[in-house]
């Protein structure tokens, strides 16, 4: 850490005891200083014939730490607010005609750093009505109730470069569960997403099965099969439609 500066009056001090024919060593010692800041005071007023401090060199900072503050609660009030909404603020607000690179020191100071916010699908305030609303229907469910559930995106596929390939893991469990719900629990009032979802879900079904030929216990043929799950899947269809416990 580097030492204060001398006050100008001891400098001032500092020539009237040289006048005086006091040596550097005894200036120092009367005066409480360094002989190096006496002599660099004595040097310097021999040159300058003052002994001011001359001002520093660089270029002076054109903002204030005030408007520095300012621009940064400005960027967090509003994070979406890009260097250029910036600049405009700047010199609307504040009178200040700075470029954007200036901006962005400034904020670096404030450990603000600037990145491309990610993309998300835009949400209507319909859709986020309608979410809130679905949220307060369905708030005291039990875990009962969410166990007769079938969501339609527990199948997943990964893309290859051959074909796309069903997961295995939900390919083995799940299909296999929708079918026998279907066929051994008709009276199990098994809840789906909604109607678009449901054809959604028997297309995969059936797409899954004809993919790999796969039929149920080795005893309904492949065609008998589709035919027999498409009736089971319209009769639990029409018997939700009475009931209004459906999952929008």
């Amino acid at each position: 850490m580097g030492r204060k500066s001398v006050p100008t009056d001891k400098k001032n001090q500092i020539i009237l005891l040289r006048d005086m024919g006091i040596s550097q060593h005894g200036i120092s010692r009367q005066l409480h200083i360094s002989r190096c800041c006496v002599r660099q005071t004595i040097h310097k007023y021999e040159e300058f014939h003052t002994v001011a401090t001359k001002p520093g060199a660089g270029r002076p900072v054109k903002t204030t730490e005030r408007e520095r503050r300012l621009m940064k609660f400005e960027q967090l009030r509003d994070d979406t607010y890009s260097l250029n909404d910036l600049v405009r603020y700047s010199h609307t607000n504040l009178n200040l005609s700075v470029s954007r690179s200036t901006i962005s020191r400034i904020l670096r100071g404030f450990n603000m750093i600037s990145y491309i916010a990610p993309r998300k699908p835009r949400v209507t305030s319909v859709q986020r009505r309608n979410r809130i609303t679905w949220c307060y229907e369905h708030l005291n469910w039990s875990v009962r109730d969410w166990s007769n559930v079938v969501f339609s995106d527990e199948i997943s596929t990964v893309p290859s470069a051959a074909r796309l390939k069903y997961n295995m893991h939900t390919f083995s469990t799940l299909p296999v569960e929708v079918v026998y719900r279907i066929m051994d629990h008709q009276n199990d009032r098994t809840l789906f997403c909604s109607m678009k979802n449901i054809c959604r879900r028997l297309n995969q079904i059936l797409s899954t099965y004809q993919r790999y030929q796969v039929s149920l216990h080795g005893i309904l043929t492949f065609s008998s099969t589709v035919l027999y799950i498409s009736l089971m899947v319209f009769d639990v269809v029409d018997s939700l439609i009475g009931q209004p416990k459906l999952i929008s």
